[in-house]
């Protein structure tokens, strides 16, 4: 690490300098002509779009009752604009939510919860395989029916060993989450167009022929989700959901750029926890669920 000391500075005035310093230094590396480097990590090509919704059958809460819970994911992306401070801009826009068929006895759970935002990013690049990305995520994560707003926000360092090899190291800043930071570590491999394999944190997975006609893969997932809540009359002022997911599936390509997705898994681990006097964790049932996705390109 490297560390320039200044004399007392106004914060604005340190913000220019730093800045001037960047754009100084990565002006001679960015002037170069960029070599046809592929990273599996920025350059795999992912739909414009994608739709998913599964459902998971009598998930019981601790000592309290069960319900069926529905849940659905949308993804879009905005597409990216080359060339800015000799970068690129990439806006995504992503909605995840929750929805409880029945209330399993406790006062305090909202019939469902969401996390909704958008995610600016700006990636430089530079000639010696490293890229940078720096991403924020403003939204909505809260009770669907008492809005509560957050930006996380992420910082991550990317190695281009080859075009089938790639690491990543960084992580996500979430201010008064239940994990403050969630690290963003691992490797991805290729081999030729038959398979591609991704281990870290918070994902793992294996694709078998991705972007062939049919394809198959297996993933582990780790999630947590600090969502907001009204915090009057009992009710908690936040609520926990963290879960650790595996699953298998595949996918149908259909006219080249829809895919139809079938998906079958289970749960780990599966907790929700609240900031209450008693109950303030609770194991959930880990119930078996089926995710159906369908995706597309512009």
């Amino acid at each position: 690490s490297l560390f320039l000391i200044f004399p007392p500075m106004k914060k604005t005035t340190v913000a220019v300098v730093s800045f001037a310093l960047l754009a100084v230094l990565a002006a001679p590396v960015r002037s170069e002509e960029l070599p046809d480097l592929y990273s599996l990590h920025l350059d795999v090509a992912r739909p414009s779009y994608v739709f998913s919704g599964s459902f998971q059958t009598d998930t019981q809460f601790g000592p309290y009752g069960s319900t069926d819970i529905a849940e659905g994911e949308a993804f879009f992306d905005f597409g990216k604009i080359d060339g800015i401070l000799w970068g690129t801009f990439g806006l995504t826009g992503h909605a995840h939510g929750l929805y409880f068929i029945d209330n399993p006895n406790m006062s305090s759970l909202p019939d469902g919860l969401v996390d909704a935002y958008v995610e600016p990013s700006f990636v430089i690049r530079f000639t010696n395989g490293w890229s940078w990305r720096v991403a924020a995520q403003p939204g909505l994560y809260s009770d669907v029916t008492e809005p509560s707003f957050g930006c996380p926000a992420s910082v991550e360092a990317y190695f281009a060993a080859s075009p089938a090899f790639s690491i990543v190291l960084g992580g996500t800043i979430r201010p008064g989450w239940d994990i403050p930071f969630v690290p963003t570590v691992g490797l991805r491999f290729s081999y030729e167009d038959m398979l591609r394999i991704e281990l870290g944190c918070p994902r793992s997975r294996i694709d078998l022929f991705p972007g062939y006609i049919l394809s198959f893969f297996a993933q582990g997932e780790w999630s947590n989700i600090t969502y907001g809540l009204e915090g009057k009359n009992g009710i908690p002022e936040d609520l926990t959901w963290d879960e650790i997911r595996v699953s298998a599936g595949t996918s149908l390509r259909i006219l080249g750029t829809w895919i139809v997705t079938g998906e079958i898994g289970t749960f780990l681990e599966r907790e929700l926890s609240a900031d209450v006097a008693e109950n303030h964790a609770m194991d959930l049932s880990k119930e078996p669920f089926v995710r159906i996705s369908v995706s597309s390109s512009f």
